[in-house]
């Protein structure tokens, strides 16, 4: 559940825009770049601890119910 004044950010049927999906792939391949990374391989090194730190066992309803109460 969003709180009242939520705003999600717009998503485009005419030119397939989601979200703020575009500007995080551009700071990915910003900072990729920049540490002479491949786009890829800045996109797992963020995304590996999240998978660690949240395994399938941890992915409970219950867990998520306690998340969606902390926010």
């Amino acid at each position: 559940m969003q709180p009242p004044c939520y705003r999600a950010a717009a998503t485009s049927s005419f030119d397939g825009v989601q979200g703020t999906y575009g500007l995080a792939a551009d700071a990915a391949r910003l900072a990729g770049s920049e540490l002479g990374l491949l786009p890829r391989q800045m996109q797992s090194a963020s995304w590996e601890p999240v998978r660690e730190l949240f395994t399938p066992e941890f992915k409970t309803p219950l867990n998520a119910a306690v998340i969606d109460s902390i926010w």
